[in-house]
């Protein structure tokens, strides 16, 4: 839990820097980064929560239903006579990230693959204890610096 809240901390502070950088150099805000990062950032926390517990198969089946979908967007979207060139590319990514967040999140909430144990729920009083939670900003910023 307290990953999650300070990966999204973190994924926040980067959007809203990348935003007023592209404002800063009078360029229009690109779509992959500001709604590509979000479900990227959720996808990768459903993917360590269950690497944690060697469960891999959700992940692989994921990937085999959206590689299609991200070929047919590419497909569509980029094509330069009758898409969106790189804005399509952009847009195609999006579509593929949002897809594989859905896949995976029914797939951990309907299959329930990961061990009972290691959920019990959202407990913001818990994550947020202002004792404990600078000890473990300390070991969680290495680990989200790779994401970001």
């Amino acid at each position: 839990m307290r990953t999650m809240l300070l990966l999204l901390l973190v994924l926040v502070l980067v959007l809203v820097l990348v935003l007023l950088l592209e404002l800063a150099l009078t360029l229009r805000p690109s779509c992959s980064c500001s709604f590509g990062m979000p479900p990227l950032a959720v996808f990768e926390l459903m993917r360590r929560f269950l690497l944690a517990q060697s469960i891999i198969k959700p992940f692989v089946f994921t990937a085999l239903l959206t590689l299609p979908l991200h070929w047919l967007g590419l497909w569509l979207l980029v094509d330069p006579e009758a898409g969106l060139g790189f804005d399509g590319l952009a847009i195609a990514h999006v579509i593929t990230n949002l897809a594989q967040v859905g896949i995976s999140l029914a797939w951990i909430v309907y299959l329930q693959p990961h061990d009972p144990e290691s959920w019990n729920g959202v407990e913001l009083r818990g994550a947020l204890q202002p004792a404990r939670l600078w000890e473990y900003v300390k070991l969680a910023v290495p680990e989200v610096n790779p994401c970001c």
